[in-house]
This record gives C-alpha cells, structure tokens and sequence, in this order.
C-alpha cells in the first residue's frame, strides 16, 4: 500500500514573521541542525540501509515547545481527519489519526514549528546535495504534516512514501515529539531494511531520515487510550523534493530492490 501524494509548497511561504509572544528562540538565527557528524551519520544510513536514526537532534527544549504547539493546534481546531489512499487509488480515513499541512502562516500559534521548519529547509537541501551528488534536491518545494495518533490502536500500514511521478518527494525528515513516551504506549516507527526490520522508538527530539521512494515502513499501533492526553503521539514530517525526475523510483539505485520486494507491483 502506498501514501498518498502530498501537495508541495514553496519555503517562501514559511519567512519571518512577527510573534505576537516572545518566542523560545531566534528567528535570525537557524538551529545548527546539521553539524559535520550529523552530516556523516546521514549519508552512511542512507547510502548502506536507506535510513538514518537521529537522537538529540534539534534540542528536548525545541521538541517540547513545538509538542505543545502541536498539542494547541488540535485542540483549536487545526487538524483534521487524516486518509490514506488503497493500492486500488481509494481514500479511506485512518482512524483516530489528525493531521495538518502547515502553509506557513500559523506563526501566532506554532512559531517554533514554522522556525523549525525554515531552518531544515534552508540547511538541509544543499547538504544532500553535497553528499549525494546528482540528487539535485530543491531548495524551495517542499511538502510537510504535522500528525497526532490519539491511540486505540491508531497505526499506519505498510507502505512508501513516493508512489511515483508526478510526485517528487526524495527524502523523508519525521522528527517526534512525544517527551511522555514509554515502552508499552506503541506508535513505533517500524522500517524495512537490507539487514531487516528495524523498530525506532518515536521519542521526542529524535528525527528518522530515509528515502521516501524506496523505504518501506509502517507505524505500530498506539496502545494508549483517546483520553490520555499526555501519551498522544505527535510527529513533524518534511519531505523534500528532488528536481531531477529522474531519481524518482531510479531501477539502478542499489537499493531499488528494496522497494520492489515489498511492492513488486509498484512503478
């Protein structure tokens, strides 16, 4: 089964804005997100396993600020029913699941969120490009949701991000935000790797990368009831977008084979 097709949009839309509070960082200054052994753990997952586990990424005080945004965001009303789409092109609703696709003008509600945002988009693209040439991703488009599972088994099934052309997403940037996460509570990010699967804990301040036409993944099911607020899992993900057709769903990457193992139906 496959994800349905997210509507790019463009890093213009997510600029400085005024706060109508002080917010908790510097809006001039992007979050050093990427340093140099950061850059190294990337593109060794990528390029071995598809994937990349990041712990202590951003900050736990940047994960708990954008968590209670996120927490303010559902609860006024911003997200909505997530769906997904059958591998006969059908929607149906994911149960228990709410989502919202951020346009960049939330910044009175969710300020760290968008600066967030700004600052892996400004960062991350030219870093990819660097380490993976020919990748050519875009320093503008850019697709993002922000997700709550409430629980009662809330789960996503197997599936890749990417379908195909037209849809251009490369790599995907889940980043969690779930500081009251425990064992037990579920909602863990489950991936289909070379050297098998792999079950990743969605912990706050910890960010999974991976291919997003080439990966196949689910999500656990949440095991904590609706109205345990505390235990709702919330996650961030931005996928960035390739310029270069031509990597979408690429027969010749090494890790091709991947992808047609879960889905060998799949363009």
């Amino acid at each position: 089964m496959l994800a349905r097709r997210v509507v790019t949009r463009h890093l213009a839309r997510v600029g400085a804005r005024t706060f109508s509070s002080a917010p908790a960082f510097d809006e001039n200054t992007l979050l050093p997100l990427f340093p140099q052994a950061t850059q190294e753990a990337i593109q060794h997952g990528l390029n071995t396993q598809g994937f990349c586990i990041l712990r202590d990424f951003a900050s736990s005080a940047i994960a708990q600020a954008m968590r209670t945004e996120a927490e303010r965001l559902y609860a006024e009303g911003h997200m909505f029913q997530s769906n997904s789409v059958d591998a006969e092109g059908r929607s149906y609703p994911k149960p228990n699941v709410f989502a919202s696709e951020l346009n960049g003008n939330e910044w009175d509600l969710a300020p760290t969120i968008l600066h967030y945002t700004r600052s892996v988009m400004l960062q991350a693209p030219a870093m990819l490009n660097k380490l993976f040439p020919g990748l050519q991703m875009s320093s503008r488009a850019y697709a993002s949701k922000l997700a709550v599972s409430l629980g009662d088994g809330a789960s996503y099934p197997k599936h890749c991000d990417t379908a195909g052309l037209p849809d251009k997403r490369k790599v995907t940037m889940v980043y969690y935000l779930n500081p009251n996460w425990a064992p037990g509570h579920g909602g863990e990010l489950r991936v289909f790797a070379p050297n098998g699967t792999h079950v990743v804990e969605p912990r706050a301040d910890t960010l999974a990368v991976f291919w997003s036409d080439l990966v196949a993944h689910d999500v656990l099911p949440c095991e904590t009831p609706v109205e345990d607020v505390a235990a709702r899992r919330y996650a961030l993900t931005l996928w960035l977008v390739t310029d270069n057709p031509r990597q979408i769903n690429d027969k010749n990457h090494h890790l091709y084979p991947l992808r047609q193992h879960h889905f060998p139906d799949a363009a």
